[in-house]
């Protein structure tokens, strides 16, 4: 691409910045309320205002938006998705002098929940107005004063969590009074919905991990594989609940199938949690997977280093009553092999007890571990942050810009040795970096072209540890 900067094949990591750091957490769903963009959260408390609460069709969205915050997640870009033909709520707003329409009020985005809105118009100084958006009985926006409809619309376009003002009569101070919005009508979202939230990620959002929480047909799966490896993110999906093993071993085969070497792109969760009843409640609630693992992802790269799996004592799942479906060993290790990973109670506490793709180990065997893959992903971002600094430099005879270029890819690739996230007994078997001559040459650097390479060995992580116990009798040597 030119103008631009490019990452294209290997793998490494610099500064943990917000568009390097790979803990983020990116999430779709259909959820009660909200605008169909993305919506970076910070506290569950944001998503239940912004998005709604717990309903019917919304409760296992909201239950592992909640298990998120609660495991200790941190960043969540979440978006709405919602089917194309729902109906956005809409009321208009009267004029003062002669009660015709003026003022059309419509919900930033369609659904039921639009109709819980209400606007409240008031008169300030005669040739004023102010307007106050209520969510029920809660105020969610409070204007500023407006002169005019031009500065009422603008503020609209720059603040629409809410509602979007339009107008074609543009003469009157609005009537003082309440109005509620009406119409809004929900559609479930299909696959097409589904993706066009995933697409909506940017890439200036950075790295991290992507998710449909609950939605585990194929199809959907299959556009988050092929969405998340077009963004250089990962996939975190989740298999159905309560699946059997024969079902889940035949659903990992046939999405690697399916996949090819998009199946590279991240991994699938199986094992359904139980977590605590709501206040008052005393029904069983259960979560799916990836909201623990995206949570634990975002734990572990927030202590520097995404090559560590989100598994084991790493991933225990704090506020898991049980799993929904436990699976014997034997289980266990044929889902691993056909790329599904299960939870596993140990000493008391449940945790996360797979780090494997849905790579295929016959054909991609380098990138079966999804720790590794993850890994791959800080490294290509990180290569991206260095590549913007260095964009539009100066490629002088004297090398100064490729040199540079190396020794920033060096320097990330070396602080990723240290902490021994690649692997070898020096810094030299661990990695390379080639920015020099033989990659930049005359003609190139004509062309505007700077180059590198860069290979690398990523450390795996210990799936299987085996102890072997000789048994001698007093009289031997030991």
């Amino acid at each position: 691409m030119r103008p631009g900067s490019n990452v294209t094949g290997s793998t490494a990591l610099p500064p943990t910045t917000p568009l390097t750091s790979t803990g983020t957490w990116f999430a779709v769903g259909y959820s009660q309320a909200g605008p169909s963009f993305p919506v970076l959260l910070t506290s569950f408390a944001q998503f239940q205002r912004i998005f709604g609460g717990r309903g019917t069709y919304s409760a296992t969205l909201s239950d592992a938006v909640e298990t998120f915050f609660s495991e200790g997640g941190s960043r969540l870009y979440f978006c709405r998705a919602i089917g194309s033909t729902a109906v956005k709520g809409t009321i208009t707003l009267k004029g003062k002098g002669t009660s015709t329409n003026i003022l059309t009020i419509t919900a930033s985005s369609a659904g039921v929940w639009g109709n819980a809105l209400s606007v409240v118009a008031a008169t300030v100084e005669t040739t004023k107005f102010q307007l106050t958006v209520k969510n029920g009985t809660e105020t969610v926006e409070t204007s500023p004063v407006f002169a005019s409809y031009e500065e009422a619309i603008a503020w609209s376009k720059s603040n629409n969590t809410f509602v979007v003002l339009t107008s074609t009569f543009p003469a009157e101070v609005p009537l003082a009074e309440t109005v509620t919005l009406v119409g809004g009508t929900n559609i479930a979202p299909t696959t097409v919905e589904y993706e066009a939230a995933l697409k909506s990620f940017k890439s200036e959002f950075g790295p991290g991990q992507v998710s449909v929480p609950g939605v585990a047909t194929k199809a959907v799966v299959e556009a988050l594989f092929k969405i998340a490896s077009e963004q250089k993110r990962r996939a975190v999906a989740d298999a159905a609940a309560g699946s059997t093993e024969s079902a889940l071993k035949a659903e990992g085969e046939a999405l690697r199938a399916a996949l090819g070497a998009t199946a590279k792109a991240g991994a699938v969760f199986a094992s359904w949690q139980s977590i605590p009843g709501l206040p008052g409640v005393t029904s069983t609630r259960y979560c799916p997977e990836s909201p623990f693992i995206a949570a634990k992802c975002s734990a572990i790269d927030a202590a520097g280093n995404p090559n560590l799996a989100p598994a084991g004592r790493r991933a225990v799942f704090y506020t898991s009553l049980g799993q929904e479906t436990t699976f014997s060993e034997t289980e266990t290790e044929a889902l691993y092999t056909a790329g599904i990973n299960v939870s596993k109670s140990v000493l008391g506490q449940v945790r996360a007890f797979g780090n494997r793709t849905l790579a295929n180990p016959n054909t991609e065997p380098l990138y079966l571990q999804f720790s590794n893959v993850r890994l791959d992903m800080a490294i290509e971002w990180k290569a991206l942050s260095i590549e913007e600094g260095l964009l539009f430099g100066e490629i002088d005879g004297l090398g100064t810009l490729q040199a540079e270029y190396g020794n920033k890819l060096s320097a990330m690739l070396l602080g990723l040795y240290q902490i021994g996230a690649l692997f070898g007994l020096t810094a030299g078997e661990a990695f390379s970096v080639d920015a020099g001559s033989d990659v930049n040459t005359i003609g190139t650097e004509a062309e505007g072209n700077l180059n590198a390479n860069i290979a690398c060995k990523r450390s795996p992580g210990a799936d299987s540890i085996n102890l072997n116990l000789t048994r001698v009798t007093l009289a031997q040597e030991v």
